[in-house]
């Protein structure tokens, strides 16, 4: 599969790739998150991360439908990866958090006791995410949200 370059949202991720805050994309379904985390993974595996210390969660995979109801199930699947891999999972890419009831105190958690440097999350419900984020995700300066990827 060709991915369609979308530079002006992975320059915008890259730019602060170095800053202490969670990364969210929002759109609608299919404009493309998806693929600008792809772009991000290339990028990182480029610079020399690598690939086993990043972990990528589709939760639109009807595997992770028991998650749904219990977001904190995640933790297991983290710590299967890392023990799978041999090694600590440092990027953390959830796309299509909205399907986690209560995602956001996941996130919280996850971002307030730093086991990951970096977390991504991707959303296809824009009102769902920029309401619990501006509810219960304040944690200071935040990049501009995009819209659509």
């Amino acid at each position: 599969m060709q991915l369609i370059k979308r530079k002006e949202y992975l320059k915008q991720l890259i730019n602060w790739r170095d800053k202490k805050v969670i990364k969210v994309i929002t759109g609608v379904r299919r404009c493309g998150k998806s693929t600008v985390f792809k772009l991000l993974i290339n990028d990182l595996l480029q610079s020399g991360v690598s690939g086993k210390s990043i972990l990528v969660l589709n939760l639109d995979d009807p595997q992770f439908i028991p998650f749904w109801d219990d977001s904190s199930k995640l933790f297991g699947v983290i710590e299967n990866a890392e023990r799978l891999t041999g090694e600590k999972v440092k990027f953390l890419f959830l796309d299509e958090v909205q399907h986690l009831c209560d995602w956001e105190i996941f996130i919280k958690s996850a971002y307030d006791t730093e086991i990951f440097e970096k977390i991504y999350i991707t959303g296809s419900n824009s009102q769902l995410l920029q309401n619990r984020f501006s509810a219960r995700l304040r944690m200071g300066e935040r990049p501009r949200q995009t819209r659509r990827a």
